[in-house]
């Protein structure tokens, strides 16, 4: 085995594995779609359903009402009165044929008019105008032009396939109404049948009797002035006005079209041999080559050389023996010789024979054809008589055989079609088919609604995977914090936060995340970044509870931390930690306070507070100062980690002037809700400021999207406190 074949053998097993993962990988986000956007799909498909309810309810209804009428083509009709013959078998053609006459305006014009159309409002409406006379010819005549049209269009005739049933179809907004003109159509038809056949049928036969007589003597002169001319140029095939020597010329040339190609087929055998022999000697000639005798020969040449070689080898060249074999290889090859020069003679003999006796042909048809061109002219009228006579009888046959059915026709006044099935009166609409059209709305609902969503996911330019992070922004993702349900924290009490369920169940899913994060922070060079700004694109995405929930954990890890509210204007921290300070973070940097006067406890050991007592909304720019630098040199000694809480990156500068001061950031994105673009901007702005981030968290992550952040939480439920 090579070595690319031992390379296919292993990637090909590879390559299956990449297909699974990605139909698997898809299958997967089809889900998450469906999932979180499940409730747009629901609101979409549900309205347009009901939309197809309410108009399938409002349509009005249709009643279908059907005749069955069978044709009996084998009967004699209009075929009869045009002299026409109809076979046994008859052409379905006719079945569409007579289709057709029933659909017809005409037939139309007669079912208005036997069934009084013209006084039924359903037909009349939009047709009657005030001015219209009701008594005037004119004015009937158009309104039963405008009914005929009208059920023209609601008129429905069909053949049953490989049948001679006929389908008469009519819908109409009333059942009954649908059952009378399906069954006026039906009559109507059988009563124009009749008269059609009955009304010209006795005019007919005496017109065709009067022709039998004068085609019977015209034909009776043909016959007897064919005679007398084969009688005098002595033609003996009557079918086919031959003489004799008409009867000699296609045997000699049948014979010599065989023999001319039979002399073309001997002379290209013995131009491919001669040809063959020149480039290659006997050798390379076919015939020789499929001689019996040659390839005995042969065969017995190639004993000789074999026992040759041995004879040579044993006793060498000059042995008796040895001059025996080549005396015996010798008489061989002139025998190969003399059999290949007598094939070849006989190729030229068969070829010089076959050309001899075409050319004997070929004079003897010559001199048969000289003769046969005297015969032409007498050969050419009797024909010409023979046509004439054979149509004076074939005419005669047809006059008198439609005579004969027309007779039979006058006689009978039978309908050529009978009614098989009359119509009923439906009892239930055939449109619409509230199931079928309510299935089918259902359907387009579900569809609609899955493009909508699809539109809606190809629009969507929010964060939510880890792509989106690692690729689209370029920084790691440290942690996916899952959004805690609220029932789970509604079971606490009021004002129960994720941060205190951190402290009271650190062991869970929410808790594990924060300290994925930690140890990802920690494996940094010199042990990770010891001042750390948590920052967000946006208000609401979470970033105060991420950055107490973050200190907590380091905390609870055993790391001296110092949270710090930055959020001079909507400082959150003092109501996430639950506690009430009168002084805080502003009133240090202006020299109102001191800083162990201001720094709180946490209920968590070895976290410590900075907080923001309230709002404050200053145009001074209170932390690119010295007075911050000089208070973070203060706090660096005391403290393992030093967090700050800041406000939103796009919106307040003082977030950026944080993040030069810090170590590193620690951008916070609320999953599948930041714009893409929004994140983009602030870690621009970031690293405009010429700080360094860490990389980000997905805040409020739904429990039930899967994998975001590298791990399944439901696969690790077993390491976990149970809520």
């Amino acid at each position: 085995m090579t070595y690319l074949d031992s390379h296919m053998e292993v990637d090909a097993p590879r390559r299956r594995a990449s297909s699974d993962d990605a139909v698997s990988s898809a299958v997967a986000k089809i889900i998450d779609v469906l999932r979180r956007r499940f409730w747009t799909l629901a609101l979409v498909s549900l309205s347009l359903f009901a939309l197809a309810v309410v108009a399938t309810l409002l349509i009005p209804p249709k009643y279908e009402a059907t005749a069955r009428l069978k044709i009996d083509p084998n009967q004699q009709s209009s075929a009869a009165v045009t002299g026409q013959t109809v076979t046994g078998n008859p052409d379905q053609a006719v079945i569409d044929t007579e289709a057709n006459i029933i659909r017809s305006r005409a037939l139309a014009k007669i079912v208005a008019h036997k069934l009084k159309l013209e006084t039924d409002p359903e037909f009349t409406r939009d047709i009657v105008r005030d001015t219209d006379t009701p008594t005037d010819p004119a004015t009937q005549e158009r309104i039963l032009e405008s009914i005929a049209g009208r059920l023209v269009t609601d008129l429905e005739v069909t053949r049953q396939p490989d049948t001679y049933i006929i389908l008469i179809t009519y819908r109409s907004a009333d059942p009954l109404t649908a059952a009378r003109v399906a069954n006026g159509f039906a009559d109507a038809y059988l009563d124009s049948s009749v008269g059609l056949r009955t009304g010209t049928a006795a005019r007919q036969v005496a017109w065709l009797e009067k022709r039998m007589r004068e085609v019977a003597s015209e034909a009776e002169d043909a016959g007897r002035r064919l005679a007398v001319y084969r009688s005098e140029n002595n033609i003996v095939d009557s079918a086919a006005n031959q003489t004799i020597t008409d009867q000699q010329v296609a045997p000699v040339a049948t014979q010599l079209a065989t023999a001319e190609s039979a002399a073309a087929a001997a002379r290209a055998q013995l131009q491919a041999a001669r040809r063959q022999m020149s480039q290659g000697g006997w050798d390379a000639v076919t015939d020789v080559l499929s001689s019996s005798v040659v390839a005995d020969l042969r065969r017995q040449r190639a004993e000789v050389l074999r026992n040759m070689g041995e004879v040579q080898t044993r006793y060498g060249a000059r042995h008796p023996e040895t001059l025996r074999v080549q005396q015996q290889l010798q008489s061989l090859d002139e025998q190969i010789e003399q059999e290949a020069r007598r094939i070849m003679g006989g190729l030229a003999s068969e070829a010089g024979a076959a050309e001899a006796r075409a050319a004997s042909l070929r004079s003897t048809l010559e001199q048969v054809r000289s003769e046969q061109g005297q015969n032409i002219r007498a050969a050419v009228l009797a024909d010409n008589l023979q046509r004439e006579a054979d149509a004076k009888r074939t005419q005669y046959d047809r006059l008198a055989e439609s005579a004969q059915n027309l007779q039979q026709v006058a006689r009978n006044s039978m309908p050529q079609a009978r009614i098989v099935e009359e119509a009923r009166e439906p009892s239930s609409p055939s449109f619409p088919k509230k199931p079928l059209m309510f299935a089918l709305g259902a359907v387009f609902a579900l569809i609609f609604g899955g493009f909508t969503i699809t539109l809606q996911e190809l629009m969507s330019r929010v964060v939510r995977t880890e792509q989106d992070v690692e690729e689209r922004l370029g920084i790691p993702l440290l942690t996916s914090v899952p959004q805690l349900k609220s029932e789970t924290l509604a079971g606490h009490g009021e004002g129960y936060l994720p941060t205190d369920y951190l402290v009271d169940k650190p062991m869970t899913v929410y808790g594990e995340a924060f300290r994925t994060a930690r140890a990802t922070l920690l494996h940094d060079v010199d042990g990770g970044p010891k001042v750390i700004a948590v920052v967000s694109t946006m208000p609401g995405e979470g970033k105060t509870t991420t950055a107490l929930s973050l200190a907590r954990t380091m905390a609870l890890s055993g790391d001296r931390v110092l949270l710090i509210d930055a959020d001079l204007r909507r400082g959150g921290l003092a109501s996430a930690a639950h506690i009430k300070p009168e002084v805080g973070l502003f009133e240090i940097l202006n020299g109102h306070a001191h800083t162990e006067d201001v720094i709180l406890r946490d209920v968590v050991d070895n976290l410590d507070l900075l907080p923001v007592a309230q709002s404050v909304f200053t145009p001074q720019d209170v932390f690119s100062g010295s007075k911050m630098a000089s208070l973070l040199d203060t706090l660096r000694p005391r403290y393992d980690r030093i967090i700050f809480d800041t406000p939103p990156l796009l919106g307040i500068a003082d977030a950026q002037t944080i993040a030069t001061l810090s170590d590193s950031s620690i951008l916070v994105l609320k999953w599948n809700s930041t714009p893409l673009e929004a994140a983009e901007s602030a870690l621009l702005a970031i690293e405009t400021s010429r700080a360094s981030v860490s990389g980000a968290i997905y805040s409020m992550v739904d429990p039930s999207a899967g994998p975001v952040a590298g791990y399944y939480s439901q696969a690790y439920s077993a390491y976990y406190v149970k809520d």
